[in-house]
């Protein structure tokens, strides 16, 4: 490739490339580059010095499982598809490319990697946003930080919880009886509210939730495996939607079974 450095413009799209070489980092006016549907599976570092990148286009690419770790520095980034792809983690500092446009989702890391707040520059996001793993956020302001609210051009987000509390609580054999809770702070299955693990699940859930209020021009918001309670509440669900005018909101939840 370094007969191609002036290159401005490369669509690899739907071949059966499976490695990009190192040398894609010698193509320093590369501004826009398209792997959709190839069969890469690693993304050099040496993409990273392409400082001029406006433009990638990683859709379809079922392959690739992992970014480079210095993609903060491709600072022009305004466009980064990931669609139907299967990473599941951003690498640290990735709310650096405050430029950014499109990007089809974040995945909130655990272990101080990639937290939430990390979106609060983001303030150019238009069209579709999903933030994956919201159960890893360890502090609740720091769903705040992710400023939502100032993401004027967001129409569409999706907030997703990766199966909380190890995903299917309730084993077989193990069923709440079909019956209202008691009146009593405990659950059907004895335990204290305070201390059982799906109800601290879903007060986390739902004060997250609280705190990541969005804009007012957001259209649509779909909520997935938020805990819903069984009295007819959804968490944090009827506060947030009292704070917020959005005209259709999809929760696809998982129940539980004690009194609030």
């Amino acid at each position: 490739m370094k007969d191609l450095t002036k290159l401005k413009h490369l669509d690899l799209k739907g071949t059966p490339l499976s490695e990009l070489l190192d040398s894609i980092g010698d193509l320093k006016h590369l501004g826009y580059l398209d792997l959709l549907g190839t069969e890469i599976h690693c993304l050099p570092e040496e993409i990273c010095s392409l400082y001029n990148l406006q433009t990638l286009k990683l859709s379809d690419c079922r392959s690739l499982t992992c970014l480079p770790t210095n993609m903060k520095n491709l600072i022009k980034l305004e466009h980064l598809d990931m669609s139907r792809i299967h990473i599941l983690q951003r690498p640290p500092r990735f709310g650096k490319l405050k430029r950014l446009q499109l990007l089809t989702y974040f995945v909130v890391g655990n272990n101080g990697v990639s937290g939430i707040s990390e979106a609060k520059d983001l303030s150019l996001l238009r069209g579709t946003f999903s933030i994956l793993r919201l159960q890893h956020v360890s502090q609740i302001e720091h769903a705040e930080m992710a400023n939502l609210k100032d993401k004027k051009y967001l129409r569409e987000l999706v907030l997703e919880w990766d199966a909380p509390c190890n995903g299917n609580t309730q084993s077989e054999g193990n069923n709440p009886p079909n019956e209202k809770a008691m009146d009593n702070p405990q659950n059907w299955n004895g335990k204290s509210a305070e201390d059982d693990p799906q109800n601290l699940c879903a007060t986390h859930a739902s004060n997250v939730l609280d705190k990541l209020q969005p804009g007012e021009n957001l259209e649509n918001l779909e909520i997935k495996n938020f805990f819903v309670e069984m009295d007819g509440k959804l968490g944090g669900i009827v506060f947030f939607q009292k704070r917020s005018r959005i005209p259709f909101i999809l929760v696809l939840g998982q129940a539980i079974y004690h009194r609030v």
